[in-house]
Formats: structure tokens, C-alpha cells, sequence
């Protein structure tokens, strides 16, 4: 696997190739997990994050993180889901990965505790992210696009 390295490569993921690099590959698996999330908005937005249909919500972005990421030349950290509390940041963490000494994390802000999934996001859907741990303490946190936004950088390149 390439290193990481930002961007990820502008061309990755369109014209039906492949995506390139970890980081391309990491964008597009986001793409696709809050692509996800926002067709199951309707469904999701007043359940209970402890509830059973929840967690049943959390093994299918999981299957489709699985799926997008292990295809794709990334390990398979079995620790999933759990919450984590940093200074500024409380997530869920859905998933983790491992691509050579990098540590990715992916999840989504703000469902750390018990509630309503609406109120704990604002009446908009989750956003999906993927933190990469470097090693050293360093941390690089990807967040997935809007489709407006990838429309709009579409137009420019």
C-alpha cells in the first residue's frame, strides 16, 4: 500500500477506476458510509442510540466499511463498536483499521451516549470520519464530503 499522503490523489474514484492510496480509498469508503447514512435518515433519525435497531444500523455500516476498506488492502482491527472520549471530539466508533503502522478509526461525531440520534446530531444525519493514528500521538482526522461539496469540486477540476 502506497504512503499516506495528503489528498489522496484527485483523479481516485472517478471514471469507475479505482480508488488510489489510502487516503483515496479512506475518502471514498466515507463517501459511500454518509451516502448510506443519509438514505437511512428517515429511519434512523428517532431511534434510541442504545437500542437493539440501532446496533442492528451500526453492523450494517460496518459490513459496508468492511467491505469498502478490506478489499481494498486494509486489516481488520477487531474492537468495534465502542465510544471515545477525547478532548474536544466525542464519537462512535464503528470500525478500526490497520494499514501498515497506521491506525484508522472510523466513525461518527457526536453519538457518544444514550439519546435520540436526531437530538444528539442536531436534526441532521451523523457525520461519518475516519482519524488516522500515525504513531508519536500524531492524529489526521478525514471527515466525509457533502454531495454538494463533490459536486462543486467536480466543477473545478
Amino acid at each position: 500500500m502506497p504512503p499516506i499522503a495528503p489528498g489522496g490523489g484527485a483523479q481516485a474514484g472517478r471514471g469507475g477506476q479505482e480508488p488510489q492510496g489510502p487516503v483515496a480509498v479512506l475518502r471514498h469508503a466515507l463517501s459511500r458510509l454518509q451516502e448510506r447514512l443519509h438514505s437511512l435518515w428517515p429511519r434512523i433519525r428517532g431511534m434510541g442510540t442504545c437500542s437493539r435497531e440501532f446496533l442492528e444500523v451500526l453492523d450494517e455500516l460496518e459490513e459496508l466499511a468492511d467491505r469498502e476498506l478490506v478489499y481494498r488492502g486494509f486489516d481488520k482491527v477487531p474492537a468495534a463498536p465502542v465510544s471515545r472520549r477525547g478532548e474536544q471530539n466525542v464519537d462512535l466508533v464503528v470500525a478500526l483499521y490497520r494499514v501498515g503502522d497506521i491506525i484508522v478509526e472510523v466513525g461518527l461525531k457526536g453519538l457518544n451516549r444514550c439519546g435520540i440520534v436526531e437530538a444528539l446530531t442536531g436534526g441532521e444525519p451523523p457525520r461519518v470520519y475516519a482519524r488516522l493514528h500515525l504513531g508519536g500521538g500524531a492524529v489526521v482526522v478525514l471527515e466525509a464530503e457533502e454531495a454538494a461539496q463533490r459536486s462543486m469540486l467536480s466543477y473545478y477540476i
